[in-house]
Order: C-alpha cells, then structure tokens, then sequence
C-alpha cells in the first residue's frame, strides 16, 4: 500500500477519463489534459527540487501513472514517457540540466531512441544533427528532445 501524497487528483483523472476517446481518435494528448498534469506536477515528479521539481521516489511516480492508467492507459504511456525525461537529464551534467529547466521546470522533453542515418558535426554554438528519428510519444506537447 502507497502512503504518498498524491498529485494527480480526482478532479484530473475524471478529465482524463472524459478525453479518452477523444485522444485515441487524435492519437494523442489533449492540451487540456497535458496543461492539467502540469498544472499538478505530475511532469516534474521526478525532476530534482533545485530545478523546481517534486523530487519524488520513483514508487511515487509509478504509483501516479498506476492511477492514470485507470482513467485511460494511453495517457499514462505517453504522460509517462516525457515525465521520465526528468530523471533521466538528472543523470547528466548540470549545465545540462539548467539549459532545459532554468527557466522553466515545467519543460517538456520526448526522446526518439532509434535514429536512422544520425550523426553530428560540430558548428558554432554546439552540433548539428542530422538524420532521421522515429515517432516519440508524446512529442507533440515537448519543446526538447534527448
């Protein structure tokens, strides 16, 4: 049994339940519920607290994306996906980390793991990527992608 504070609240999960088909026909996340699970801190569960994050056990978080999963499992996968993003740039440098999250803790980050033809050149300022990356859940909602 979890004893964690809950983020995403009943109020959130009735609205995700009520978008459900509508998202399947979209094939993706509405705004209105993307905008709810940020408004609530669902995409920074992860993310450290120096960055504005929750900072949550990842019990925590998989324990939140349980009960999305009730309201609709497709929104769960997807929201899922990019708040998982946190942990993972956590992992990197910290210069890395404030790029993406100075000022905005609520970024969010998609990831294509499957690059076809990917390699980068250096040029002013950082790289230069070329190729081609695979469907990303979720990417329509992000500003950044690993």
């Amino acid at each position: 049994m979890s004893t964690h504070e809950p983020v995403v609240t009943q109020h959130i999960l009735d609205l995700i339940a009520s978008k459900s088909e509508a998202q399947r026909e979209a094939r993706q996340m509405s705004k209105e519920v993307v905008d709810a699970l940020k408004e609530c801190g669902f995409f920074t569960m992860l993310l450290p607290k120096q960055w504005g994050g929750l900072e949550r056990k990842p019990q925590e978080f998989f324990a939140e994306q349980v009960r999305i999963a009730e309201a609709d499992m497709s929104t769960a996968w997807a929201g899922g996906i990019i708040a998982v993003h946190a942990f993972q740039l956590a992992l990197m440098s910290e210069e890395a980390q404030r790029e993406v999250y100075e000022n905005d803790p609520n970024t969010l980050i998609s990831s294509s793991y499957n690059p076809v033809g990917a390699r980068a050149e250096m040029c002013e300022g950082g790289f230069m990527l070329h190729g081609r990356w695979g469907w990303s859940s979720g990417s329509a909602h992000c500003t950044w992608a690993l």
